[in-house]
Parts: structure tokens; C-alpha cells; sequence
């Protein structure tokens, strides 16, 4: 049975979220001080048992040394002391015997555990703690990359204040400047081209054919005759920003591009060594992440083994008392009886709540360009408002179609089953509307290899801005449902906000009826942020419509508790507080009270409000914006994911805008004190 708290869960650091950088060393060496507490534990057991061996012996040897009685065998006296000289010699034999049995059930299996469980750990920490070595060397390494991208685009702003870079795309490739497409397309000819020959160069480099009328479109190729085509050669001067200016702005401006030219690929070199540090980061990040998860599961099946070794070793020295010496029955009832009381699991649990320092919260390393933030490069670890702002939709694309492809039951049927209890077909070939009750809320709480789930992230990550469909499709019902607990997990912030915490505690240590709770949870949520709200609404009334008993919502609830909603720095008092749970379960039972349509409509008021305090974050979104003011943005044209029993109509929907949708200066939504002293 799994345990409530594993170690793989269980010793991360406390303050993920607000670090800049995962610090993996945290939990890892308050585990492995624990589990040297362990080896000196073995050592102690083992020298105990070996000095009571020796006693055993010495004990024997001194009973077999008493003097042979010479006394006459045919008196009654003579017979008597004879059977009580014999009772030293046979309880000499059972010293030896006991001796014996010690060093063969109690002391070599002991000994042989002590020395493999200290090799395992030691050789497991040296490794580990190398890779986390070679991952904070380069997180320094991509600090500098990142400094001197920065200074690079500082340096091009002071001789081009006005400077942004357009974005072109031909096929999946981005190029900022003119130039960049230009020695891409280097090794092409000059003249005397042919569609056959463009074409064949375009599959080679990985791309579609039609890529050609782009590249004749923006005047990358110009066709001379019929099935001709040569490239258009320009002035050097004219490489830059303005590349796409007529030929009479070229000439005007030619004095101003000539010498931005240098910075302009100082700041685009720059710019590529910090974004493949970031890429080489992230990766190194995941792989610490999977060798900690291993290096975790590995610890808690030594520390299990441990305990259930010397449970036995115990056993063994209970009963070689027993065989020797009934009169020690009681003292041998007495230890066997405490030998049920020791459960392994129960010590492994108590490692973790006593020893615990935060669960796991990954903390993506993302690239933020200069220019237009994080949200043009990534979808995994970006803030969901900058996300939704970028996209132009109230919740990402990836969200609304991973649950539109959990529901429809449109994905890849040939995937190995996980668990003996799902079978993993059915939901290839159906929605979750037509399965059984037992097997739908295994989609939500089953859990799927790490490096599995990140290779999909990978995939996601690399194609976005683009959601494909059809790689969603790819991929079977259960890592479409841990991809998106994995992208909850990787928000900066939960979904809930950290602001919540304590008002939801406060609400749930009152004695309210059921009733009283649920408006309080109501009104509590329409302070959420617009896109934060209309996440937890899509992904409640799923859940809602598979639970059909308690003990489901309370299974969804406690595995996604800790992911929607949690401090921001855990503590030992956070780790068994109970309401994000209770809140979940509440989410999830109560939708229908909760989210209502007078809570709806007060959550579009609220977001329209402006709060006294402007957040930190607020201005950080707003120093990005202006950045961006003068980028080339491409909406997504995904639809929202629709739950069609609660669709009011498309006019309702598209007459409620996000309040940050076209705002440069965007404030914080208004606070909660406020909102409860207008409520009335």
C-alpha cells in the first residue's frame, strides 16, 4: 500500500517557489543525515549482538570450568550433587548453542545488511551530489549568459533606442532579422534555380514546400522566367530591422544601419548561447529531478529493507531465549509482543514527518527573451496570465485541448496497460462518459514514469506556440492527464494563488453549516484572476462529472490538493493542515453551488476593479509589456474548451474580455478586504 507521505514526495525544498533556481540540496541532505543516523544504528545493533555473543561464550566456558564432583557415587548425597553439577554443564552447552545461533541468525545477516546499506548510500549520495554539482555549475554559467545578453541588448538600445526585432516565420523556424534568413538560405544559389531544386532543399532542411511562396513573398526569391528563380541580393547595408523598408528608406537610412549591424549580431549571438544554456539547464534539471525521484525510491526500499532485517534480528534473538531457557519466558513474551508493535512502513513514516522539508514543486528554467518576455518560447513554467495574454484566449490551448481530448476519447490505442486494475483500451476507444466508475478516477491518480511525462513536456514545449491537435491525439489518456498535472505543478504560482491560502484556512476552522461554507468558498473565488478562475472551472466540472461518491472526490482531492493550492514556503505546521483538501473535495461535490451564475458574473466585476497596491508582479507584467509594445504577435486561433453544461451562450462568453487584454498598464485584481466590505 503507498504510503501517505513517500520520500519521493516528500524531500524537495521548502521554498521552491519563490527560488530562482531549484535547490535540490535541501531535502537530499536532510535525508542522508537521517540515513547516517541509520548507518551508526546498524553499527550499534551490530556490536550489541556481537558483545552478547561473546558474554554467551564466556558465560559457557566459565559454567564448564566448575569442578567435577569426586565424590562416592553410591551415596544418595553423591547422586544429588550430581544432577545438579549436570544442570551446570547442560546450561553451559545451552550458552553455546545460544552463542551460536546468535552469530548465524542474528549477527551475519545484520553485518551483511550494515555493509551493503552503507556502500548503497554512500555510492548513491557521491553520485547524486555530482550531478547536482555539474547542475549548479551551470546555473552559473547561465547567469553570466544571461548577463551578457542583457548587456548586449542594452548596448544596441543606446545607438537604436527604437530597435525591436520582427519576427519571421517560415515553417517552424523564427528568424529576428533579415540577414539571419539570408545565410540560411546560403546554400542555395545565386541564380539559376529551379522549383525542383528549392523544394528538394526545403525537405532537406525539414520543411514544408509551401515555405517557397513565403520566401517569394517577402522577397527572398524573385522568379526570372518560367520554372526559374533566383535570390534577391541586397546592398550589405540593408541587413537589419528595417530589411522589409522599400529601397528609398534603405538609402535614407543607410548612414543609421551600417554601423548597428555589429551590435544587432553580437545581440543575436548573445541571445542564442543564452538560449541553448537555458534549454541545457532545464534538461539537466529534469534529469536531477528523474536521479533524485530514482535516488528517493531507492532509499525508502533500503530503509524498509532495514527495518524489516533487524525486526528479524530481533525475532531471532527472542527466540534462541526461548529454545534454551524456559524460565525467561516472560522477559521472551515480553519482547515478542513488542516485536508486533514494530511496523516498517509505520518507521518509514515517521522518518518522513519528522524529517520532511517540502514536497515536490518543480521549477522550470525558463528563457525570457529581452524583447517579449517567456511566453513567445515556452508554455511549461510560464505565469498563466502571460500566457493567456500572449495566446489571446481565457485559459491556454493546451489546457482546453488536453481536456477536450480526455474527454472525447481521441487518442493513441497503442499504449501498454500500467495497472492490472486499467485497462488501458477502453479508454483508447471510448470517452470517459462510457466507463466504468472504478476505472475513471484512475486517469487523475495514476502515476506515470517522470522521464516519461518529460519527454512529452519536451515535445509541447519545443512546437509552442503551436498546440497540435494531432500530438495530443498521439498521446494515450494517461500522460495527457499527468502532462497537465505536471504543467499545474510548474506554475509559478498554484492555480488557487498563494493569497488564498490563509483565507480558505480561516474558513474551514470555523463550525459553519455546508451551506454558509460554500458562499464563503464562492464569493472567495471570484477574487481569483479572470484566467485562474475559468482554469477552475473547466477542470472541476470534469471532475465533477466523474465523481459519483465521496470516496472519490476524496481521492481526487488529495491528488490535487497540494497541486492547486499550497503556501508559498512550506512548513511542519503546513504539512498537516487539511483545508486545500477540503476545499478540493468541495470544488468537486459542490460545483453546481459554487460556481453559479451571480458568482460568475461578480468574478467579471471583481476582475474589473483596480487595487489601491499595484504587486510586484504586476509591475514586473507591465515593464515586459512595454518591451513588447513594438513585437509581432501571433493569436492563437483555438476556441475555448466548452463544458456543455455550463455554456451559457457565445455572445455571453465573448462579451466578457479579460480585464489584461490590451493594457500596458495592468493592476492587481482587488483585494479581498474590499471585496467583502461591498459585498452587501
Amino acid at each position: 500500500m503507498p504510503q501517505e507521505h513517500p520520500f519521493q514526495t516528500s524531500f524537495w525544498s521548502p521554498t521552491a517557489t519563490i527560488d530562482n533556481y531549484p535547490n535540490f540540496r535541501y531535502g537530499f541532505d536532510i535525508l542522508h543525515k537521517k540515513l547516517a543516523q541509520s548507518v551508526t544504528e546498524n553499527e550499534a545493533i551490530a556490536n550489541y549482538i556481537q558483545e552478547r555473543i561473546e558474554a554467551e561464550r564466556h558465560h559457557g566456558t566459565q559454567l564448564s570450568k566448575l569442578p567435577h564432583p569426586e565424590l562416592d557415587e553410591l551415596t544418595t548425597l553423591s547422586r544429588c550433587f550430581q544432577v545438579v553439577w549436570a544442570e551446570s554443564e547442560a546450561s553451559a552447552t545451552e550458552h553455546w548453542t545460544r552463542a551460536e545461533n546468535l552469530h548465524t541468525t542474528a549477527l551475519d545477516p545484520l553485518k551483511r545488511l550494515a555493509s551493503r546499506y552503507s556502500r548503497i548510500v554512500s555510492n548513491a549520495k557521491q553520485t547524486l551530489e555530482q550531478q547536482m554539482s555539474q547542475f549548479e555549475t551551470l546555473v552559473k554559467q547561465l547567469e553570466q549568459a544571461k548577463s551578457v545578453y542583457h548587456a548586449k541588448c542594452r548596448s544596441l538600445l543606446t545607438i537604436q533606442p527604437n530597435y525591436r526585432p520582427t519576427v519571421i516565420q517560415l515553417g517552424t523556424l523564427l528568424f529576428y532579422e533579415r540577414f539571419q534568413v539570408e545565410d540560411w538560405m546560403r546554400p542555395l544559389n545565386e541564380t539559376g534555380l529551379t522549383r525542383r531544386e528549392i523544394v528538394h532543399w526545403l525537405q532537406s532542411e525539414h520543411q514544408s514546400p509551401s515555405v517557397m511562396h513565403d520566401l517569394i513573398g517577402l522577397h527572398f526569391l524573385r522568379q526570372t522566367g518560367q520554372d526559374q528563380y533566383e535570390k534577391v541580393v541586397r546592398q550589405p547595408v540593408s541587413k537589419g530591422l528595417y530589411g522589409f523598408f522599400k529601397w528609398q528608406q534603405q538609402q535614407q537610412q543607410q548612414q543609421q544601419q551600417q554601423p548597428m549591424e555589429p551590435y544587432v549580431r553580437d545581440m543575436l549571438q548573445a541571445d542564442k548561447a543564452y538560449r541553448e544554456l537555458v534549454t541545457k539547464v532545464d534538461k539537466m534539471r529534469m534529469q536531477t529531478e528523474e536521479a533524485l525521484f530514482m535516488h528517493y525510491e531507492e532509499m525508502e526500499s533500503l530503509e524498509l529493507e532495514r527495518i524489516q532485517t533487524i525486526k528479524q534480528v530481533f525475532i531471532s534473538v527472542a527466540a534462541s531465549l526461548s529454545n534454551t531457557i524456559p524460565r525467561y519466558k516472560e522477559t521472551v513474551d515480553n519482547m515478542m509482543l513488542y516485536q508486533e508493535t514494530l511496523k516498517p512502513d509505520k518507521d518509514v513514516q515517521v522518518i518522513v514527518e519528522q524529517h520532511r522539508t517540502g514536497q515536490f514543486c518543480p521549477r522550470p528554467v525558463l528563457y525570457e527573451n529581452y524583447f517579449y518576455g517567456a511566453a513567445h518560447h515556452q508554455l511549461f513554467g510560464v505565469a498563466l496570465d502571460e500566457v493567456t495574454r500572449t495566446e489571446g484566449t481565457l485559459i491556454p490551448n493546451f489546457m482546453s485541448k488536453g481536456m477536450s481530448v480526455i474527454e472525447s476519447g481521441k487518442h493513441e490505442t497503442n499504449v501498454r496497460p500500467y495497472t492490472d486494475i486499467l485497462h488501458i483500451h477502453k479508454y483508447n476507444k471510448l470517452g470517459l462518459a462510457n466507463l466504468e466508475a472504478e476505472e475513471k478516477h484512475l486517469v487523475w491518480i495514476t502515476s506515470l514514469p517522470l522521464d516519461r511525462v518529460h519527454a512529452a513536456r519536451d515535445q509541447i514545449n519545443q512546437q509552442y506556440p503551436v498546440i497540435s491537435q494531432e500530438l495530443l491525439e498521439s498521446y494515450d489518456v494517461l500522460l495527457i492527464a499527468s502532462l497537465i498535472r505536471l504543467y499545474l505543478m510548474e506554475l509559478p504560482e498554484c492555480l488557487l494563488t498563494f493569497e488564498l491560502y490563509e483565507p480558505c484556512k480561516i474558513i474551514y476552522s470555523n463550525q459553519q453549516d455546508t451551506e454558509t461554507r460554500l458562499v464563503s468558498v464562492s464569493k472567495l473565488l471570484t477574487t481569483l484572476p479572470t484566467p485562474n478562475y475559468h482554469m477552475c472551472k473547466v477542470l472541476f466540472s470534469h471532475l465533477n462529472k466523474l465523481c459519483d461518491d465521496q470516496t472519490l472526490s476524496r481521492r481526487f482531492a488529495h491528488s490535487f490538493g497540494y497541486v492547486l493550492l499550497r503556501p508559498q514556503v512550506e512548513s511542519k505546521v503546513s504539512t498537516f493542515e487539511r483545508h486545500p483538501y477540503r476545499l478540493i473535495q468541495d470544488l468537486i461535490e459542490h460545483y453546481d453551488s459554487i460556481f453559479t451564475t451571480e458568482s460568475i458574473k461578480a468574478q467579471e466585476e471583481n476582475s474589473s476593479r483596480t487595487s489601491i497596491v499595484v504587486s510586484k508582479t504586476s509591475l514586473d507584467s507591465l515593464d515586459s509589456s512595454r518591451r513588447r509594445i513594438r513585437g509581432h504577435l501571433i493569436p492563437s486561433s483555438s476556441t475555448l474548451f466548452e463544458d456543455p453544461d455550463e455554456l451559457t451562450s457565445e455572445s455571453t462568453m465573448n462579451s466578457t474580455p479579460p480585464n489584461y487584454v490590451g493594457k500596458e498598464d495592468t493592476l492587481e485584481l482587488a483585494s479581498l478586504d474590499s471585496f467583502f466590505l461591498d459585498d452587501e
